[in-house]
């Protein structure tokens, strides 16, 4: 990526929800998995990544009412993605 369009993503990542819409929408090969924090534990990120046929590695947020079981051994090297 050039600097000018890391900058332009940074600017549209006001939060995970609604920087993750532009970053889906660039040109590239779907991908597979999503890793994610808490952050992404959004309906409509999660509806979005399912229509997409994309599996999740993202932890719910400690009020979800129904917990999803996800890979804990995916969800390890995610802490790395963050960071």
């Amino acid at each position: 990526m050039e600097a000018a369009e890391i900058a332009r993503l940074e600017r549209a990542t006001g939060s995970d929800v609604q920087g993750c819409t532009p970053v889906m929408a660039e040109p590239r090969p779907e991908p597979k998995v999503m890793l994610g924090d808490q952050g992404y534990d959004a309906d409509v990120i999660l509806d979005d990544l399912e229509v997409r046929g994309v599996s999740t590695v993202i932890p719910p947020n400690g009020g979800c009412k129904v917990q999803p079981i996800i890979d804990r051994h995916l969800c390890a090297p995610r802490n790395l993605v963050e960071r």
